[in-house]
């Protein structure tokens, strides 16, 4: 039979590794952080690549209509 002594020693150590494990916690925020920035970063990056067709029609289509506007300075 497991004596009360030893379940308190056996508690007291399961309580302090508990304790050592959260207790490290300083670069948690900054590491989470990372990873939604870089996960954000490669979903940007997929999008970008899905309508990289569209993305370049649109931009030729504005640089073609900019090309006969006048760009002098108005005069007051």
């Amino acid at each position: 039979m497991i004596r009360h002594e030893t379940l308190a020693v056996f508690a007291a150590l399961v309580k302090d590794g508990f304790r050592r494990i959260h207790g490290d916690e300083e670069g948690q925020g900054m590491t989470e952080y990372i990873l939604i920035v870089v996960f954000v970063a490669i979903a940007i990056l997929l999008i970008l690549g899905a309508f990289r067709d569209e993305i370049a029609r649109l931009f030729r289509g504005t640089n073609s209509e900019l090309q006969g506007v006048d760009t002098a300075p108005l005069s007051p």
